[in-house]
C-alpha cells in the first residue's frame, strides 16, 4: 500500500515549510481552508509539479468558516481602540450571540486552563473550521512579513556590495538572505493539532485503519508538545545531520523512494541504523534533521480522533 504524507497541523504551508517536506517527500498532502483558486502562486505551482496534494473540504463549510472571519474582523475594526473595554464590550452588548460565532470560542480559547481531554470535547466541526481560517489567516500575514523582511535585507546586502566596489573582498562573500519561518506550532499548540483533526476528520482524509499514514510537520513545538503529552511514546528514528537533495538533483526522486522504505522499516520495527538510509553522494551541500515518533494511547487518540491505532509523526527540518 501507498504511504500517505500529511502535513500537519497547519492548513497554510508556507514556502520555507514547502522546501523542507519536499526535501525528504515525493509528495505530501495538505488541508487547505480556501477554494483552489484562492490558492497562492508557490502553492499552485507545487500542486502542478505533484508536489503536495490538496485535501478538500466541502464547499459550504469553507464558505462558513471564512465568512464567520469576515464578520469576526469588520467587528474588530468596527471597535479597534476601544481593547481596554472590550471583555465589557462582549459582555453587555456582544456582537456575535450564538455558541458558533467567535466571541463565545475565543472566550473558550482564552479562558480558564481546563484538562487536556475536558478541553478537547469542546470541539466541534464548525469551531474547529473557524479556529483553523483564523489560523490560516495569521500563517499567511507572518509569512508575508517575513518575505518583506527578506526582501529589506537583501536590498541592504546589495547596497553596501555596490558600496565597497568590486575590489573589496568582502563584495565577493556570498551571503544567504533565506527567512526561515518563525515556529507556529508554538502558538495554542494543542488547539491547532485538534482543530486540524477535526477539519480532517470532515474532510475524511486521514484513513484511521492505515499503518502507511505518516503525521509530517516542521514544527519542533508540535513535536515536543506530542512528546510532553503522551505517556505511550517510541522514537522509532531521531538522525540530527542527514544528506538530502537540492531541488534540481537529478538524484533526488531514487534518494526519496529509498528514504520512505527506510520510514516504513523503521516504523514497522524491523530496524533501521543511520548508516542503513540512503547516502547522497554528489555535491548536493543541503543537510537536514529528522525525528520519527510513534504515539499511542487514549490522549492522541482523543487529539487526533482516531481510535485504538498509533500515530506516526515526522519531525523534519533543513540546516
Amino acid at each position: 500500500m501507498t504511504s500517505q504524507y500529511l502535513f500537519f497541523p497547519f492548513t497554510h504551508v508556507t514556502q520555507h515549510q514547502l522546501r523542507q517536506v519536499s526535501a525528504f517527500f515525493p509528495q505530501v498532502s495538505y488541508l487547505p481552508l480556501q477554494h483552489e483558486d484562492k490558492d497562492l502562486p508557490h502553492i499552485r505551482t507545487a500542486v502542478e509539479a505533484g508536489q503536495i496534494k490538496r485535501i478538500a473540504l466541502p464547499a459550504n463549510h469553507i464558505d462558513t468558516a471564512r465568512q464567520n472571519v469576515l464578520q469576526y474582523t469588520q467587528w474588530a475594526k468596527i471597535h479597534k481602540g476601544n481593547e481596554r473595554n472590550l471583555k465589557a464590550i462582549i459582555k453587555d452588548s456582544a456582537y456575535f450571540t450564538s455558541d458558533t460565532h467567535v466571541s463565545s470560542i475565543k472566550s473558550q480559547i482564552r479562558g480558564t486552563h481546563v484538562d487536556e481531554k475536558a478541553r478537547i470535547s469542546t470541539s466541534s466541526p464548525e469551531k474547529d473550521l473557524l479556529f483553523l481560517s483564523m489560523a490560516q489567516m495569521c500563517d499567511e500575514q507572518n509569512e508575508q512579513i517575513n518575505l518583506e523582511f527578506q526582501a529589506v535585507e537583501k536590498n541592504r546586502g546589495n547596497l553596501f556590495a555596490a558600496l565597497r566596489g568590486p575590489e573589496d573582498p568582502m563584495t565577493d562573500i556570498s551571503q544567504d538572505f533565506s527567512c526561515a519561518d518563525t515556529d507556529a506550532g508554538l502558538t495554542m499548540t494543542g488547539e491547532r493539532i485538534a482543530a486540524w483533526a477535526g477539519g480532517m476528520a470532515l474532510a475524511g482524509g486521514m484513513n484511521e485503519n492505515s499503518k502507511n499514514c505518516f503525521l509530517v510537520t516542521t514544527s519542533p513545538g508540535v513535536m515536543d508538545y506530542l512528546e510532553s503529552n503522551c505517556t505511550d511514546v517510541i522514537n522509532a528514528l531521531d538522525i540530527d545531520q542527514i544528506k538530502v537533495h537540492e531541488n534540481n538533483c537529478a538524484m533526488k526522486t531514487q534518494w526519496q523512494h529509498q528514504f520512505c522504505e527506510s520510514l516504513m522499516s523503521a516504523v514497522h520495527g524491523e530496524g533501521i541504523r543511520e548508516k542503513d538510509l540512503p547516502t547522497v553522494t554528489d555535491r548536493c551541500e543541503v543537510s537536514g534533521k529528522i525525528k520519527v515518533c510513534i504515539f499511542s494511547g487514549d490522549l492522541i487518540n482523543d487529539l487526533l480522533k482516531t481510535s485504538g491505532t498509533q500515530i506516526v509523526v515526522c519531525l523534519v527540518n533543513l540546516k
